[in-house]
């Protein structure tokens, strides 16, 4: 099962990945997908620099 346009919508304002407001216009159901992992995935990384190994 896969989320629809509307549901990712609700997800990026849920979690504020679109400070700009840019992606809420965004009609492209692939699109905002890729926004949110890309989001995802560099607030998990960030600060990995201070970590040690």
């Amino acid at each position: 099962m896969s989320l629809g346009h509307e549901q990712l919508l609700d997800i990026v304002a849920e979690f504020g990945m679109d400070p700009g407001k840019l992606v809420m216009k965004w009609k492209d159901r692939d699109r905002v997908a890729d926004r949110i992992v890309e989001t995802a995935i560099a607030r998990a990384t960030k600060g990995d620099a201070f970590r040690s190994e």
